[in-house]
């Protein structure tokens, strides 16, 4: 049967944000051909890339690079990090080293062996310069070496050491007890460098996406699908299901028909299509909502509107937001409304943390005490993605809220998904809808890399220096208990500060129409497909 979705009590992906692009929504049907089972899956667009190096969207994470690419360590379904190609490793007490064993007998899909010579070669092709991996300088960039290598000063990582050919050490140029957690992501990942044809070639064809996973690509027709075969030669088992087709389709309506009339076996939509599932008789009741390691807020910049820069407007603006009046937004789905950057589930979450709430008469001496009156934001925008209805409903909603509190009168600036990442990226933005999903098990993936000044995630341009004090404090302590407590300080910094107004957190729903088996979902949905089977009727 349909195994119940994770929820999680403790990555991937930063990646983009599922809420705002609806890049969740995956399917699965069964046919026969030959006696051998086929799963057919879709996406609601073309992967990004085939190259784990460049890859930075969660479909390409979960239908090509969970099952083509493996790489040292992987969460499981509960969440835990556990060894994937390592079968161990150990790290030194200064939290600056950690020594790899690789498990034997892992063959690339070619049915070479898989040495530690590879991933030293691996992680340097992803820090090949010519290849401008988006994702490398954050989760590989600590590593001895390794930013000289981003900039074109070497060709090699003298931090990464081959003792033997089952045996690796990554040295660090800085204490960190998240040393292992950075080797998770797609860039970190092991591929056949010489397949490929050297450190500097992006892989663009199908005989060059050579990794270790339970399936190889066999076939990809641009625009309409990829075939996803069996790695008979799996180190774990051979896959139970034969082949999987990743179809790109866009229309949900399509996908309720084929679950409706059983040729359909299971779904996963994004929070845009909760409503609809949930409201759909056909689907007859059968869906789980899943929760998932993700936050929705509004971000507002001074830099691009000087009014923001005052505190008091950003406070007057944060108590005017009813989080209850957004519920109509989503149509009676009982949504996670978010009262913190943690989100539900997470380490360091915390129920009810936000300091401003629903204060209408508070909001509007807030306001008065700026100095600002409502005439003076004509020019304010809020942008979101468009990519989906729902960002824009909510969007609609707040601008109908400002204008009902406070008088402001506002407009939505709705853009495309590549737009919207490329002006943000540039600090573009006045007042944003944004979203961040966790890269990883640790309060640091969203307090840490997304508003901690100096780094390199931080696209909101947010800056104060007592948060960076704690956050790095938080990054650097050991002990778990110490790290939540120092994060959940800097959380209440960011939250005081009013730059940040959470809204919701990420949820997906899963469909199902026929009995499935060995179905597996973490906090990320980042689990390969090896152990699927889908009832054959």
């Amino acid at each position: 049967m349909l195994r119940k979705p994770v929820e999680a009590s403790v990555l991937f992906i930063s990646l983009l944000s599922l809420f705002f692009i609806g890049c969740s929504r995956r399917t699965a049907e069964i046919s026969s051909v030959g006696g051998k089972e086929i799963v057919k899956c879709a996406v609601s667009f073309q992967p990004n890339s085939l190259d784990p190096v460049q890859s930075n969207d969660p479909v390409t994470g979960s239908y090509v690079m969970n099952q083509v690419y493996e790489g040292l360590v992987a969460y499981d379904e509960n969440n835990n990090l556990v060894g994937r190609l390592a079968d161990s490793w150990q790290m030194n007490d200064e939290c600056t080293s950690v020594t790899f064993h690789l498990r034997r007998g892992v063959k690339f899909h070619n049915g070479k062996d898989v040495t530690a010579h590879h991933f030293k070669q691996s992680i340097e092709r992803a820090c090949n310069p010519k290849l401008a991996s988006p994702s490398a300088p954050e989760f590989l960039g600590g590593i001895k070496g390794a930013m000289d290598c981003l900039h074109g000063k070497t060709n090699s990582v003298d931090g990464v050491k081959v003792l033997n050919n089952n045996t690796l050490t990554v040295n660090f140029t800085h204490y960190s007890p998240l040393l292992v957690h950075r080797f998770v992501y797609p860039c970190a990942r092991v591929v056949d460098v010489e397949a490929i044809g050297g450190k500097d070639v992006p892989i663009t064809e199908l005989d060059q996406a050579v990794g270790t996973g339970p399936y190889k690509i066999t076939e990809f027709v641009s625009d309409l699908y990829f075939m996803l075969s069996a790695n008979e030669s799996y180190w774990k088992h051979q896959p139970k299901t034969k082949k999987i087709q990743v179809c790109i389709m866009k229309d949900p309506e399509t996908i309720f028909a084929k679950i409706e009339n059983n040729s359909l076996d299971f779904a996963e939509l994004s929070s845009s299509s909760l409503h609809s599932v949930m409201n759909n008789p056909a689907l007859n009741n059968k869906y789980q909502i899943s929760n998932m390691a993700g936050v929705t807020f509004i971000y507002m910049d001074g830099k691009n509107f000087p009014a923001l820069k005052n505190k008091k407007v950003r406070q007057a603006i944060a108590c005017s937001i009813d989080r209850k009046k957004l519920e109509t937004v989503f149509q009676g789905v009982p949504v996670k409304l978010a009262s913190s950057i943690i989100p539900y589930g997470f380490p360091g979450y915390r129920n009810g943390i936000n300091p401003y709430g629903y204060n209408p008469q508070k909001a509007r001496e807030l306001l008065k005490e700026s100095g600002y009156k409502p005439g003076d934001f004509k020019k304010l925008e809020i942008s979101f993605y468009n990519s989906n209805p729902l960002p824009g409903k909510i969007a609609e909603n707040i601008i109908l809220q400002l204008q009902e509190v406070l008088g402001i009168k506002i407009k939505g600036s709705g853009m495309d998904i590549h737009t919207f990442q490329y002006k943000k990226t540039e600090q573009k933005f006045a007042m944003a809808l944004n979203g961040w999903i966790a890269d990883y098990m640790d309060p640091a993936t969203f307090l840490f890399d997304t508003f901690y000044s100096d780094s390199v995630q931080n696209n909101f341009g947010y800056k104060n220096w007592k948060y960076d004090d704690k956050v790095l404090i938080g990054h650097s302590c050991k002990e778990y208990s110490d790290r939540i407590k120092m994060f959940n300080l800097a959380e209440d910094i960011l939250l005081e500060d009013a730059c940040v107004i959470p809204i919701t957190y990420f949820q997906t729903a899963i469909v199902y129409s026929k009995n499935i088996e060995g179905f597996k979902c973490n906090y990320f949905h980042t689990l390969p497909l090896d152990e699927l089977v889908v009832e054959d009727n």
